[in-house]
């Protein structure tokens, strides 16, 4: 554990109270008078003899003598003009600074210096209790003696202003005093961290209130005068409380299985740390206790451990994102202890007060009779006061006042598009709308038209069944030639054949995964529209959605429409209005009764405390206990104006709750009202659907965009082996055909393995439409073929012709590769093996999209 800061002591030197009292008393009642309390001052100037010679260390036994000699000289004052008295006898008040003991001592006649010095020893008295017992780790009594320190120091700060010495200057005991309730917290923070079951979230509540009160009193002692060494040490305890709140604010995040935020607030951790590494740097580790650099090395290390362990499960189980930091809440702090107030120390000492007998004490009863009369008087009309706010707000809270009449006056407003807004937002779908509406919007400028390639896509089908037929045309003459001119069957041709074949029947298949993309955007064609064009959009759509919804129930026959209904509508409306006003006004007339009445109260007893009948009783001095009574009631009379206003005020509410209860029953009573309430209701369940057809077209739009892509990118391929299929029939079955029917023999056997050297008209110079048309359907170049692995194709523009070829027509084997059919497993991405297509092939893609 760290260790704890504990203030030095005051010194002084002696003062001689007895002869100094003595020679007052003497001059003032007397002799005789003064022997009767010689032995009380006897008792005072002892008290302060043990104070003098006291050293820190005796511990709890000088508390009693310093709370002792506190309440006599409280007791002195207010019974003898103690300015007289230690001017009169130039008695001298000498104290040190307590940081600054090398500096002569401080001289001064006044009883205040002497006071302030006396409760500053005893401030550091509790604050070297309050150490001792942390050292023991006795938790309990350090927080007690810390906050008594604290209290101490507190009243210093502000019934002394005017310190000669910079030790009881504001900033100085205001600073010190935090500086100790700062300690009484950690003492509270390590005791609760010893029981069994602690809970992060309340360690980083109490953490991070630790961090706070060190941080305030770090700032109130830089200001000081005082020369003190703590100053660094202090501010870094705030950074370290500050990690340490941040740590267990991480480690409850982990309790509800939010590891993004814990991974987070753990990092938030760690920059706090480096921020008190670098801290340390620049003042020097000799100015920090070395214990407390220890425990924040250690947090680290626990931090950097827990870090990488829910880094780790959070991406192997968990996939949560990680959120910006400042989206993270931040701790609400709690403070463990609070300072125990000097006047709550004093009155809990129970120390009898020596010089009594000084003032007449029948004046002082008096006094005390009397005011003992005047507060039952303000406890009495409190109660009632009290009791007459409760039915007010009894009645606000049980009306739900003024939320209930603000809906009210909502729903009858026909049409209000910032109402509508408001009843949106309060929809939980809603935001996340609007942050898809931004995402589609931003996207859609790069993103490519759905509808467009879908066109270039048939554009390229239809080329594809274009070429496939002029395949089979010209395989269908290579057959007659075969029956007319005995031309031998090619081996290739059949393999084409076959491919061809194939290329039909990957079409069909394609052809009903197509519709099935297709089907699902027409399903949400609409809401994606409206997604791409921004949150302004889907604000504008949702409000026409409610309104047309409200117009198409308001749609009925006009031979069902009934006049009185309208006429009463209107009615009801205006009595609506006139409810409202009378409601509003009847609920600010009741709370300016509620404030009237309690400033009334709080002038009664300003009026009441600053009165002052001494005088009177003076003169009435040894009057009878019934006399007595009668000047009090005397007295107590000249409020009577106070009280009969309290008592009007009090009535008159009673009448005024009856009428605002009726008010407000008429107004819910209303026909209007009740209708207005259930088509209210048919709206919110109208916007929730509408928002949940916006989210399943945001991921439609995610399904199909992804889908799109894909089919584009196989039908270029297709396309392209397409091509290059038609283009080896066209040049096999022209060269057959150029050849005579004489001289088949000698070339049959060449005919088997393929036409070398033989050069004819290529595939797009027959029939350039195909070309021509591809170029203009298809906007995105499909992938470009090596020339060195097709050296007689040129696929540089879409579907372009072939050049002359020299090679022979086994170089087929050549071509652009059709996708082989996958395994029976399936394939995660349909479109890269088009050769198997069925009608779910688009649910495979939007289980690897979602």
């Amino acid at each position: 554990m760290t260790t704890f800061i504990h203030l030095p002591e005051k010194k002084t030197l002696n003062i001689d109270w007895e002869d100094s009292l003595t020679k007052f008393l003497n001059q003032t009642f007397g002799k005789s008078f003064t022997n009767e309390i010689l032995k009380s001052i006897q008792t005072l100037d002892k008290l302060r003899v043990d104070i003098q010679h006291s050293n820190i260390s005796d511990g709890e036994t000088l508390i009693p003598i310093y709370l002792n000699y506190i309440t006599q000289l409280n007791s002195l004052e207010l019974r003898l003009p103690m300015n007289s008295v230690i001017a009169g006898n130039e008695l001298e008040f000498n104290w040190t600074d307590a940081f600054d003991s090398k500096n002569k001592s401080v001289k001064q006649h006044s009883l205040s210096f002497e006071k302030a010095s006396i409760l500053f020893s005893l401030a550091s008295l509790y604050t070297y209790l309050g150490a001792i017992s942390s050292s023991s780790m006795d938790w309990k009594n350090a927080v007690i003696n810390f906050a008594s320190s604290s209290g101490i120091l507190e009243f210093i700060s502000i019934n002394f202003l005017h310190a000669p010495t910079n030790d009881l200057k504001v900033d100085t005991t205001k600073g010190l005093s935090k500086l100790m309730i700062a300690q009484a917290q950690e003492c509270f923070l390590w005791n609760y961290m010893q029981s069994d079951n602690i809970k992060h979230s309340l360690v980083s509540r109490l953490s991070e209130g630790t961090s706070k009160s060190y941080s305030n009193a770090s700032d109130l002692l830089n200001k000081s005068k005082s020369k003190l060494d703590c100053n660094d040490e202090v501010h870094f305890k705030s950074l370290y409380f500050h990690s340490f709140a941040l740590f267990h604010y991480a480690q409850s995040f982990t309790e509800s299985n939010k590891f993004g935020y814990a991974i987070v607030s753990a990092n938030s951790a760690k920059d706090t740390f480096f921020e008190s590494r670098r801290f340390i740097g620049s003042v020097g580790k000799n100015k920090i206790e070395p214990g407390i650099i220890k425990l924040n090395e250690t947090l680290f290390e626990e931090i950097e451990e827990k870090l990488k362990e829910w880094e780790k499960d959070n991406d192997l189980i968990y996939h949560q994102a990680l959120p910006e930091k400042n989206n993270i809440p931040t701790i609400k702090s709690m403070d463990g202890s609070k300072p125990i107030s000097f006047e709550i120390q004093i009155k809990n000492s129970n120390l009898k007060d020596l010089f009594e007998k000084i003032v007449p004490m029948e004046a002082h009863q008096g006094m005390s009779i009397y005011s003992e009369k005047q507060a039952q008087v303000t406890r009495e009309w409190s109660e009632k006061i009290q009791i007459a706010d409760e039915k007010i707000k009894s009645l606000f809270e049980f009306s739900r006042l003024p939320d209930s009449v603000v809906e009210i006056q909502n729903i009858l407003r026909t049409s209000n598009s910032v109402i509508e807004e408001e009843a949106r937002e309060k929809e939980d779908n809603y935001p996340k709308v609007l942050a898809m509406a931004h995402e589609l919007e931003s996207s859609s400028k790069l993103s490519s038209d759905f509808e467009q390639t879908m066109q270039n896509i048939q554009n390229k089908r239809d080329t594809i069944m274009k070429q496939t037929d002029d395949a089979d045309s010209w395989l269908l003459k290579d057959e007659k030639n075969v029956i007319i001119k005995g031309l031998p069957q090619n081996s290739e041709l059949l393999k084409l054949k076959e491919e061809i074949i194939m290329i039909k029947n990957t079409l069909s298949e394609a052809s009903n995964t197509d519709n099935d993309l297709n089907n699902m955007w027409n399903r949400f064609k609409l809401e994606i529209s409206v997604l791409k064009n921004g949150t302004e959009e889907v604000q504008k759509w949702l409000s026409e959605s409610e309104n047309s919804t409200n117009k198409l129930a308001r749609q009925v026959s006009l031979l069902d429409i009934d006049d009185s209904n309208s006429n009463n509508d209107a009615f009801d409306m205006k009595v609506a209005q006139h409810l409202i006003e009378s409601i509003y006004s009847l609920k600010k007339s009741l709370e300016l009764l509620m404030k009237e009445r309690g400033t009334t109260l709080s002038d009664l007893k300003t009026a009441m405390h600053s009165e002052d009948i001494s005088s009177i009783l003076i003169n009435h001095s040894g009057a009878s206990e019934s006399e007595l009574d009668e000047v009090f009631n005397e007295q107590l009379a000249k409020y009577s104006s106070y009280t009969s206003r309290l008592e009007a005020l009090i009535d008159v509410q009673d009448d005024k709750i009856i009428e605002l209860k009726d008010a407000l029953n008429r107004l819910l009573d209303l026909n209007i009202v009740k209708k207005k309430v259930e088509e209210k209701k048919k709206e919110r369940s109208t916007i929730k659907a509408k928002l949940l057809k916006l989210i399943s077209a945001y991921e439609t739009n995610k399904l199909c965009s992804k889908g799109v892509e894909e089919a584009y990118t196989f039908y270029v391929k297709l396309g392209d082996r397409t091509t290059y299929t038609v283009g080896r029939i066209y040049d096999i079955v022209t060269q057959r055909d150029s050849v005579n029917t004489e001289p088949r023999r000698s070339i049959s056997s060449a005919m088997n393995t393929g036409f070398g050297g033989h050069t004819v008209n290529n595939y797009n110079q027959q029939y350039p439409y195909l070309s021509q048309q591809t170029q203009q359907q298809q906007q995105i170049p499909p992938p470009v073929y090596s020339n060195v692995a097709y050296p007689n194709v040129n696929l540089n523009n879409n579907m372009t012709g072939y050049n002359n070829r020299s090679e022979s027509v086994s170089s087929a084997s050549g071509a652009p590769p059709l996708p082989s059919k996958p395994n029976t497993t399936g394939s995660s991405q349909p479109y890269s093996t088009p050769s198997v297509y069925n009608p779910n092939m688009y649910s495979q893609f939007g289980q690897n999209w979602k």
